[in-house]
């Protein structure tokens, strides 16, 4: 038998739901888990302003896997460990700058 918490979070016509096992206790992460392993061992955001995210999860004592990289033309990612050591993924994504230009007349 099973005691859970159970949470909808929904935006639109997306719903990410959420499980707190209160019974039975669950085991704690492996030591030695890797990326690869079965079940939750990445999730990624999307945020509108990830310089602002950063400085909240600073003073939050997020711990992070290295420093912020823009993946191609506007968009950037920054990745940090989460609660239970799986990795979280935030991604901004801004307009692509455009290429320099014109036309010859």
């Amino acid at each position: 038998q099973a005691e859970v918490r159970i949470v909808h979070l929904q935006l639109e016509d997306t719903v990410l739901e959420l499980f707190h096992y209160r019974t039975p206790q669950g085991r704690p992460p492996r030591p030695d888990a890797r990326q690869s392993d079965l079940g939750l061992t990445h999730i990624g955001f999307l945020v509108s302003d990830l310089d602002e995210m950063q400085g909240r999860l600073q003073q939050r004592g997020v711990r992070w896997l290295g420093e912020t990289v823009e993946i191609r033309p506007g968009v950037r990612v920054a990745y940090l460990y989460g609660a239970e050591g799986e990795v979280c993924e935030l991604r901004e994504i801004r307009e692509a700058p455009k290429e320099a230009g014109g036309t010859i007349s």
